[in-house]
């Protein structure tokens, strides 16, 4: 995949994260899998499991990222957030990309699974694209959920390509 093919969004997400390559991740509502794509090329020993609760998703991710799943890099699952299960502590970092649950409501299911999930200090970045509406409002938001569930907020930023919230899983 040319870097000239990835939405800047993605990029730019990616470049928030900052994966290291053994580490393990979560990208919740991996869509049409350029994201987990783009973050396993970057894993060397890690792994990501990328879930959404699109069939349609599950089955475009799998098909774009086919030899990441073949060589054990890439699981993907259709699930909710709210109802994913895996071990407690089992990934350094999460992302989600224009996944709204985060800032439309107060998101408290999914980000108990998310502070089960993560391990302490796990990075959690959660992108959303330029639109209308209210960014200052809607980082605010979210950075008042992560708060509400024991993440410290980090940074917000609002760049050309979005805006985007930064936390860890305190504790």
């Amino acid at each position: 995949m040319r870097a000239a093919d990835i939405p800047a969004r993605v990029l730019w997400a990616a470049e928030l994260l900052a994966p290291r390559p053994r580490e393990r991740l979560l990208e919740i509502g991996c869509g049409n899998g350029v994201a987990a794509q783009l973050l396993c090329a970057t894993l060397s020993g890690g792994d990501m499991l990328a879930i959404d609760r699109s069939a349609t998703a599950v089955s475009r991710t799998t098909r774009r990222c086919a030899d990441f799943v073949v060589d054990g890099r890439l699981r993907v699952e259709q699930s909710d957030l709210s109802a994913l299960r895996v071990d407690t502590a089992s990934f350094d970092a999460a992302l989600a990309i224009n996944v709204n649950v985060f800032w439309t409501s107060s998101a408290e299911d999914e980000l108990a699974v998310l502070r089960g999930a993560l391990r302490p200090k796990g990075r959690l970045v959660l992108v959303y694209g330029q639109g209308p509406g209210y960014v200052d409002d809607r980082q605010a938001k979210i950075s008042q959920h992560l708060r509400d569930a024991h993440f410290t907020v980090t940074a917000t930023y609002s760049e050309d390509a979005g805006h985007a919230v930064i936390a860890v899983r305190a504790g």
